[in-house]
């Protein structure tokens, strides 16, 4: 990944742009535009008639209607030229001169992973909607999501960073270990039920004794 910081002004503002450049994802950029071109000329040769030519086919193609019925495209190779002009390139844009671009592009990632926790506050973890009416219920319960959220966090990372876990999405591995059941028999004596394969696999992995469930 290479970076350079440029001052720009954009509507009145006074900003630092950092412009990225990744080869990586300059390849793999390329590679998806020739793939697409692809596709769209298979789907091309099926269609008949002009009018069924929608704005996804002419953003590749020039169209040459002939009739009603019948049309001709040949690639329209300044904007494709432009696409790859562009490849691999993006742009981060900051108010402040303190960041140089490799800090800019690590903040931005933390942002994102910031984000993608709040999405699963709300949407895993069922908090898009407190339902509260009071104050200290509003915080009591966000206290108690922020906990879960972290104890979710630290359970997603033991199983994508255990080689033998890696097979399971973190549904799957919550979805096993809520099936595990224990019942109190009438002398106050707690019996496990017998764990299945899966079950145990998870446990030994995630190093938690079955027999102090």
């Amino acid at each position: 990944m290479f970076g350079q910081q440029v001052p720009v002004s954009l509507y009145g503002l006074e900003l630092q742009a950092h412009i990225y450049f990744s080869p990586t994802r300059r390849a793999y950029e390329i590679s998806e535009i020739t793939n697409r071109i692809e596709r769209l000329k298979k789907e091309l040769d099926l269609i008949n008639k002009p009018k069924h030519v929608s704005k996804r086919y002419r953003d590749y193609f020039s169209i040459d209607e002939i009739s009603k019925n019948s049309f001709t495209y040949t690639l329209n190779e300044t904007k494709i030229n432009e696409m790859i002009s562009r490849a691999g390139y993006f742009i981060l844009l900051s108010y402040t001169k303190d960041l140089n671009s490799k800090e800019t592009l690590e903040l931005y990632r933390n942002k994102d992973i910031i984000e993608k926790n709040f999405c699963q506050f709300k949407n895993d973890l069922d908090f898009s909607r407190l339902k509260t009416h009071l104050n200290e219920t509003s915080n009591g319960k966000l206290f108690v999501g922020f906990i879960a959220l972290i104890m979710r966090s630290y359970m997603s990372r033991l199983i994508r960073n255990n080689s033998e876990l890696k097979k399971y999405t973190f549904e799957k591995v919550m979805r096993e270990l809520k099936k595990i059941k224990k019942v109190t028999m009438s002398d106050g004596q707690e019996l496990l039920l017998p764990l299945t394969k899966t079950q145990k696999e998870i446990l030994i992995n995630l190093k938690v004794d079955e027999y102090k469930l």
